[in-house]
């Protein structure tokens, strides 16, 4: 199955799937992923404090909440591991508000010379993960990190982006303010990407 991303067909990944079976949630009862508004891609409203403006669009999803068989709202818990988006090579780890986040280029090209990039916010990188880990779609790479402790507002979440970047670009220049400038990525709803359902909470 594919996702028409832009002019360019990307296959769905199992991405959600891996994330659900392989943390167990299955088992917890796992229905359907929650997501306030502001943890859609796009969206300008925060979904924490007092929930105003965010400083810039969000590039990506936040995923904080799954609701379970009995209806009941659950917390993806710190320790959540991390499933890679499709087959890639990690390309940089580097620091976050929050925690981590991981960088990983595909063998995905959308014939106009960019590359398919996928990144992952708000982790701690797997011990057996480095800059130059090759891996295939599915196998994990981070775990959710915990926010005790870090004075923030925010519940321990997972925030996912992806993008088309110039193949060309130094991997070192990959950053957030690199992928928040239209002038350099064109940025994707990683929804897109996958076949999840969810529930947007008003």
């Amino acid at each position: 199955m594919t996702s028409p991303i832009g002019d360019f067909p990307l296959r769905i990944s199992s991405f959600d799937r891996c994330l659900v079976e392989g943390n167990g949630l299955d088992a917890l009862g796992f229905c359907t992923w929650r997501f306030h508004w502001g943890m859609l891609f796009g969206t300008s409203e925060k979904w924490w404090g007092d929930k105003g403006l965010r400083r810039r669009p969000h590039e990506g999803i936040d995923f904080c909440l799954f609701r379970d068989i009995n209806e009941r709202d659950q917390n993806l818990n710190p320790g959540i591991r991390i499933p890679l988006m499709y087959d890639g090579e990690v390309v940089k780890i580097d620091d976050d508000y929050l925690a981590k986040s991981v960088y990983a280029m595909h063998p995905i090209y959308d014939g106009n010379g960019s590359q398919l990039l996928s990144a992952y916010a708000h982790v701690i990188p797997l011990p057996s993960i480095d800059v130059g880990s090759v891996l295939h779609e599915g196998e994990m790479i981070a775990t959710i990190a915990d926010l005790e402790g870090k004075r923030s507002l925010l519940s321990p979440h997972l925030h996912v982006s992806m993008a088309w970047v110039p193949s060309m670009l130094s991997h070192e220049c990959i950053d957030w303010d690199t992928l928040a400038n239209p002038d350099m990525v064109t940025l994707l709803d990683p929804l897109d990407c996958m076949s999840c359902q969810y529930l947007v909470i008003p």
